[in-house]
């Protein structure tokens, strides 16, 4: 009868269940706690994301579009979506 590899069968399978377990454990244990720690644990990783990448250089897509009260008396209320932030963008000149 083969002893399968190098007849360490039975231990492998323990040892990737007792690791899979223990996983579980800690992961369930994280989760009751609360968010807390996960996100700290996910903040923690996508910091150091962004560090390995590093710095990126400032595009020019984004533009802030200040609302005053001369502007809402003038285009009325500012519900009107995306097409009016564009329009404005391209009016003024940015």
């Amino acid at each position: 009868m083969p002893q399968g590899w190098l007849g360490k069968t039975a231990t492998i399978h323990r040892l990737g269940f007792g690791l899979g377990m223990g996983i579980t454990v800690i992961m369930l244990t994280l989760a009751w706690l609360g968010p807390t720690p996960l996100v700290r644990l996910e903040n923690t990783f996508l910091d150091f994301r962004f560090k390995l990448r590093g710095d990126r250089p400032v595009g020019h897509e984004v533009v802030l579009v200040v609302v005053d009260e001369k502007s809402l008396k003038e285009l009325g209320r500012w519900s009107q979506g995306d097409r009016t932030g564009h329009y404005l963008c391209r009016t003024r000149g940015h």
